[in-house]
């Protein structure tokens, strides 16, 4: 399978990449600094501002990966950057688009999200609070979501993926 992955250097990028290489796929990782890609990987530097440039990228793909970081003080970039990222999808054809992020509108109770729970790390609130808006709230059926772990008081991304039920 062609995959190209946006954000492919990135924290949880470079864990989604390293799985795709163990699985055999081909992998075209995409980075504001293609330099930042590791030895080995196809890649392409872009950053999700233009709608062509991201379609003309991802021509030819079975699936499109968002690994997309906003910058920490602006998280609300997440939203453009997901429009055009859709956007481009549409124009190119069949290909499958999966975002990563949005644990937080999760329910960790019935009708309360995790980031409406309080249990959030503070640090994790911008970005959390970003991709709900992302998602107005919902998480769309059969979206799969990042695993996380604790590990101490903190909750731990270990790269892998799990599907609604966290299995």
């Amino acid at each position: 399978m062609k995959v190209v992955l946006y954000g492919g250097t990135g924290n949880a990028g470079s864990r989604i990449l390293n799985e795709l290489k163990a699985r055999g796929h081909r992998v075209i990782a995409v980075a504001r600094n293609a330099s930042k890609v590791p030895a080995g990987v196809e890649s392409r530097q872009d950053d999700l501002n233009n709608v062509d440039r991201i379609a003309e990228i991802i021509k030819g793909a079975d699936a499109v990966v968002s690994a997309y970081g906003p910058p920490q003080n602006d998280t609300d970039q997440l939203l453009g950057v997901t429009k055009r990222a859709i956007d481009a999808v549409r124009k190119s054809g069949k290909v499958r688009l999966i975002v990563v992020g949005g644990a937080a509108s999760l329910e960790v109770a019935p009708g309360v999200s995790l980031l409406a729970s309080g249990h959030l790390p503070e640090p994790w609130v911008p970005i959390a609070t970003s991709h709900e808006k992302e998602t107005n709230g919902e998480v769309p059926p059969g979206r799969t979501q990042p695993c996380f772990k604790r590990q101490g008081r903190e909750p731990h991304f270990d790269g892998r993926l799990c599907d609604r039920a966290g299995g």
